[in-house]
């Protein structure tokens, strides 16, 4: 009896595992992923504001418009007018200065910038050179150097090399009137280029403000004359801000309500580039042409391109902004816009056919001009207004060609575009693949001058041009495949040896549809044990009477 007790639990035993088995096969099956169960599970980082400082931490009395530039090496620049008196500056406002430290992540102590200033300092511009040097102007009232007590415009430069600032320097020595609001901005070679708008009638300029200039030259530490920039102003100019491109030209732009082009006398956006070709400044151009509110204080950014950023607030219901003030933005390429196309559209991906033509277009177009660099010689065709030209490469002795279309507008500024032409020396690459009796065969040729034909052959036959897959049946192949480009460059030919088996027919699986044979068996099994129980139960009640 004992036994029969004993095998009755490890079969349920092993009922038991089988049926945990079959749940669990079923669970799992066609999980192949990981899922998350929340979104917190995957979290990416991102960019962050660190917590802000106070930067006038040495101030006691009020701290205006500190503007802030950044050199070269990630240090950080900033001015700003003060009315505190810091180091015996004064209860007036004085001009403060501080530099944060890339590598040390520290700010230094505040500095007085105006030590030579008696009167208000305010409304500080600051810029920094290649070298490192500090360039900063500002207003100020300070009778200094017989500047009188008017506003004028002062300025300093603090050098790198000696860890000093220079002296006070007056910028507007041929005002008599106002000078007002400088800005300052540094060339590739260390000049500084600085304007401000001004009362004095300055050669004939009027005594409504305008827009002043000067340039401090870096090789003779001379400052240039004064020039006036708003000259086809009638009106109020001011707030002008100051840009210097990579190729030394000037970009200015101004507020002024002069009805210019029939821009009304409202406030506007006006702009001047003086150009370093020709040392000439452009003609006024209005940039807020959509605006037909006030438009006031406006900046500038030069890209590394050349383009022109400017942005401005404005009054204009533009765009359904409303009609209070909202951010405009404009921006200005000034270089000629040149078009390069080939009847061969692989000319844009830099390689072409061994003959080609190239076609250029020019908008705002003055002059044209170009140049060929085969690596062997260098040859330059000017004076053209337009070119239609074919290169036949039996005359080009190098591999690869530059060619380099330059242009120069109406200003003088100059744009450029290129192309890189190299030979196709090498042959496209083919592979062919199925999908059951389905053949697929695909050819790439990089950068080449493009594929021109694929082929194949079935069993030795005779060269087919594929155009589309191609199916076959049952049996055994050998199928070669080949592609050639555009210049004739052969690929290699690439052999596929298969056998194409029809696959042999199953037979149903007896069972249940829709239930598994091993629920279905574990099902029976444990029917069966619990017959058995119960009939071993009945059995022992009989026994027992």
């Amino acid at each position: 009896m004992r036994n029969f007790k004993k095998r009755r639990y490890i079969i349920l035993g092993i009922l038991l595992i089988l049926f945990l088995i079959n749940i669990a096969v079923i669970f799992n099956s066609g999980k192949n992923r990981v899922e998350f169960d929340s979104k917190e599970d995957l979290k990416l980082s991102g960019a962050y504001w660190v917590t802000t400082e106070v930067v006038s931490t040495e101030s006691t009395g009020n701290s205006y418009e500190p503007p802030i530039v950044v050199d070269g090496d990630g240090n950080a620049h900033v001015v700003w007018h003060d009315y505190t008196n810091y180091n015996s500056s004064g209860t007036d406002a004085d001009i403060f200065y501080k530099l944060w430290n890339a590598t040390s992540s520290t700010w230094t102590t505040t500095e007085v910038v105006s030590t030579e200033s008696t009167g208000d300092s305010g409304l500080p511009t600051i810029a920094v050179d290649g070298t490192g040097n500090v360039h900063v102007a500002w207003q100020d009232v300070t009778n200094y150097n017989s500047s009188g007590t008017d506003y004028d415009i002062f300025y300093k430069r603090w050098n790198t090399t000696s860890s000093t600032w220079t002296t006070t320097e007056v910028i507007s020595t041929e005002s008599t009137g106002i000078s007002y609001e400088p800005t300052i901005a540094m060339d590739s070679i260390g000049n500084a280029h600085v304007a401000w708008h001004d009362y004095t009638n300055y050669n004939s300029s009027g005594v409504d403000p305008d827009i002043f200039y000067k340039l401090w030259d870096a090789t003779s530490s001379t400052w240039t004359k004064t020039e006036v920039v708003s000259t086809e102003s009638t009106g109020s100019s001011g707030l002008p801000t100051i840009a210097v491109d990579g190729t030394g030209n000037v970009h200015l732009v101004w507020q002024d309500n002069t009805n210019y082009n029939s821009s009304g006398t409202d406030y506007d956006i006006f702009y001047k580039r003086w150009t370093a070709a020709s040392s000439t400044w452009t003609t006024t151009e209005v940039i807020s042409t959509e605006s037909t509110g006030d438009s006031y204080e406006p900046t500038i950014s030069v890209d590394n391109i050349g383009n022109a950023h400017m942005a401005w607030h404005d009054f204009t219901n533009y765009n359904s902004s409303g009609t209070d003030p909202d951010i405009f933005y404009k921006r200005m390429n000034p270089f000629p816009e040149i078009t390069i196309y080939s009847p061969d559209q692989n000319a844009f991906f830099g390689i072409v056919a061994p003959n080609f033509n190239i076609h250029v277009i020019i908008s705002n177009l003055d002059t044209l001009w170009y140049t060929l660099d085969d690596g062997l010689n260098n040859i330059t065709f000017s004076g053209l207004t337009g070119i239609v030209d074919q290169f036949e490469w039996d005359k080009i002795l190098a591999d690869s060609l530059t060619i380099r279309f330059y242009a120069n507008d109406t200003f003088g500024f100059e744009g450029y575009a290129e192309v890189v032409i190299k030979k196709d020396l090498n042959p496209p690459q083919s592979s062919i693949s199925h999908e059951g009796l389905t053949f697929t065969i695909t050819a790439d040729d990089g950068l080449g001058s493009g594929v021109s034909v694929i082929k194949y052959k079935i069993n030795g036959s005779a060269w087919i041009d594929y155009t589309v897959p191609f199916g076959l049946d049952y049996g055994n192949y050998n199928i070669t495949h080949q592609a050639i480009d555009v210049v004739g460059n052969v690929e290699a030919e690439g052999t596929l040896i298969i056998s194409l088996k029809e696959p042999p027919i199953e037979e149903d699986s007896p069972g249940i549809p829709g239930y598994s044979p091993l629920i279905i068996m574990s099902a029976v099994l444990i029917a069966v044990a619990i017959f058995i129980i119960s009939f071993q139960r009945k059995n022992q009640k009989y026994h027992k009477f």
